[in-house]
């Protein structure tokens, strides 16, 4: 498994990304994707 975090800029705020990648030999594939930022909270 292989775990990356970003912060990222969005056109209005911030936010943190990770993907988690599984890795078989030379293939990786996405196991999962999160987004955190206070602009996905409903106003």
């Amino acid at each position: 498994m292989v775990s990356l975090a970003y912060e990222v800029e969005f056109s209005e705020g911030k936010g943190t990304e990770q993907f988690v990648f599984t890795v078989t030999g030379d293939k990786a594939l996405l196991f999962n994707y999160n987004v955190n930022s206070p602009l996905l909270i409903t106003k």
